[in-house]
């Protein structure tokens, strides 16, 4: 099985060191942030495609052509506009069903391996206590029908940003979504944009730590430190 893990993203919120180092070069508990992703990647894994993009050439250097007995080939991202667009970079060297993970989150090794031992698409999903504009709506099998457009009290589902797909989805159209002054192409937004055709079904996360600000990147450092 392959994963794709996506790495191009400015990291604009953890200046000042993204100014000059990739996002998923941050150290968190002594080691690189894309090291503790590639330490939770399924056994199942066997090639590993990292998307680049900002200093991309720093992750390369860094991680080099293999990790645990599994080759790495990376992919570079031009322009950066949204994950769906950069999964679509790495779209020729896929096959089958593969995993695909957001380089600047941390996750179980057991949430992945569940994961990637799903029947078809996937989505692994963390609950939250409070209402939630974006939060995923899921129906009584368990499967994912879209996502609430205001604050729900009984939708408590978020997106962690780790999926599983096959090659099927490069034929779904890409769905943009307004960030900032401009449009990004969106993974999760295109993947359940059909749940009737192509059903995703989620994944309950035992532990996920986003990474994205310098409060995230504080309570993981706590975390990680006793891993």
């Amino acid at each position: 099985m392959q994963a794709v893990i996506l790495a191009a993203g400015l990291g604009l919120r953890l200046r000042p060191f993204t100014e000059q180092h990739p996002k998923g070069l941050v150290p968190i508990a002594g080691r690189p942030l894309l090291l503790w992703t590639l330490a939770t990647l399924p056994e199942s894994i066997s090639e590993i495609l990292i998307v680049t993009g900002w200093l991309g050439e720093q992750i390369q250097a860094a991680l080099g052509t293999s990790h645990g007995g599994k080759s790495i080939r990376y992919v570079k991202q031009t322009p950066l506009d949204g994950t769906g667009s950069a999964l679509h970079h790495a779209r020729t060297l896929l096959h089958d069903k593969f995993l695909v993970v957001n380089g600047d989150d941390v996750y179980t090794k057991a949430d992945l391996t569940k994961l990637a031992t799903s029947s078809g698409w996937a989505m692994l999903a963390g609950s939250t206590t409070r209402p939630l504009a974006g939060a995923l709506l899921v129906d009584s099998s368990g499967a994912i029908t879209g996502l609430a457009h205001d604050p729900s009290d009984h939708e408590k589902w978020i997106n962690c940003g780790a999926y599983v797909t096959d090659p099927t989805f490069f034929s779904l159209p890409l769905v943009g979504i307004p960030v900032r002054d401009k449009t990004e192409y969106s993974l999760p937004h295109t993947l359940i944009q059909d749940p009737v055709a192509h059903p995703v079904e989620l994944v309950r996360a035992s532990q996920w730590l986003p990474v994205g600000t310098p409060e995230e990147l504080a309570k993981a450092e706590k975390i990680l430190q006793n891993v």
